[in-house]
């Protein structure tokens, strides 16, 4: 399948002298050290990275890693210094690097919606009337607003809440109000870095539960920013790891835990329990004869998740079987073991 977005060895580079900057990090020069110098700050560096349309990717990473200036540069808001990232789009391929300013800002304006900082929501104001405002900046006519919000407030399971005052929300609720909001204009990529108020609003289930609605319902592709790995791991389809301006690993939550790329990527998600994001077929081991004879508690077929093999894992082993073929069994003992 084509992806939506296609970034090849994108390096992004703030300063005077870009060039210079990058000709001293491919040497081998620490970033900082160039940036001491005064040639440029290296923000991101050689970065391939394939987005299909429709996906949830999570981009996760500390301070400096470059996870903010991969978005900034997907929305058009930040120097391409090398490489290419291109958008795939009903007019057909789009390219950021070679642009000029006013095709730039057509892209910001029909193709991404950046939010860079957390949505502003007036706290005097209706959550309605909150979503009535966010659609007239938008332009909707006025006559479509009150109707509109009404029928996103629904979609967004806030419709009991449309009378209150933003300002009575809980953290939670504003958080679901901040996430439609951003997701009103029909741009299809919608790129979030820092739109909420809560910093550990992803960990709620229930917002998680919102974003997927979300992106099945309008086909939005979703690309947001965390420097939690359990945050990452439940929002994402996809996790893409930087680090020190650099793409390190991407892929599904399950792969980056069962096969992590480089050290750093196995010391991010060490302290994660990976019970919630493995499938029975992770764990199983080989039946031998003995097991046969014993007996087991319970039958899997592959595909379902760990999380929920638990309870019958509690009384004995599991097989885990795929189209009435017998794979393997999931040894209760040794999986406790592993995961006390």
């Amino acid at each position: 399948m084509t992806p939506q977005i296609s970034i090849r060895r994108l390096a992004v580079v703030h300063g005077r002298h870009p060039g210079a900057a990058l000709r001293r990090a491919d040497a081998g020069e620490s970033h900082h050290a160039i940036r001491v110098s005064g040639e440029g700050a290296v923000a991101l560096i050689d970065v391939d990275l394939d987005i299909a349309s429709g996906e949830i990717l999570v981009l996760l990473g500390g301070s400096g890693s470059g996870k903010s200036s991969l978005v900034a540069a997907l929305a058009g808001a930040a120097p391409i210094a090398r490489g290419s990232a291109s958008f795939l789009t009903g007019r057909g391929a789009f390219e950021l690097a070679t642009a000029t300013p006013k095709h730039l800002r057509r892209h910001a304006e029909a193709t991404v919606a950046h939010r860079s900082s957390p949505v502003r929501l007036a706290p005097r104001r209706t959550v309605a009337a909150a979503v009535e405002a966010a659609l007239a900046a938008l332009g909707t006519p006025r006559r479509d607003r009150a109707p509109r919000a009404v029928l996103e407030l629904a979609n967004a399971g806030l419709r009991d809440a449309a009378g209150a005052p933003v300002e009575a929300l809980g953290p939670g609720l504003r958080s679901h109000l901040q996430l439609l909001v951003a997701a009103l204009g029909p741009e299809p990529v919608l790129l979030l870095d820092g739109a909420l108020d809560t910093p550990d609003a992803w960990r709620d289930p229930s917002l998680v539960a919102a974003l997927r609605r979300l992106r099945e319902r309008t086909g939005k592709t979703v690309i947001l920013t965390s420097c939690d790995p359990a945050e990452a791991m439940r929002v994402g389809d996809r996790i893409a790891v930087l680090d020190n301006g650099r793409l390190v690993q991407a892929g599904p939550p399950r792969e980056l835990v069962l096969q992590p790329a480089t050290d750093h990527v196995a010391a991010l998600l060490s302290e994660l329990n990976p019970v919630g994001f493995l499938l029975a077929e992770d764990v199983m081991a080989p039946i031998t004869p003995a097991d046969e004879a014993a007996g087991f508690a319970g039958l899997v077929q592959t595909g379902t998740r760990l999380v929920e093999v638990l309870p019958t894992l509690r009384r004995g082993d599991v097989v885990v079987a795929e189209r009435g073929r017998l794979l393997g069994k999931i040894d209760a003992h040794r999986l406790w073991s592993l995961f006390a």
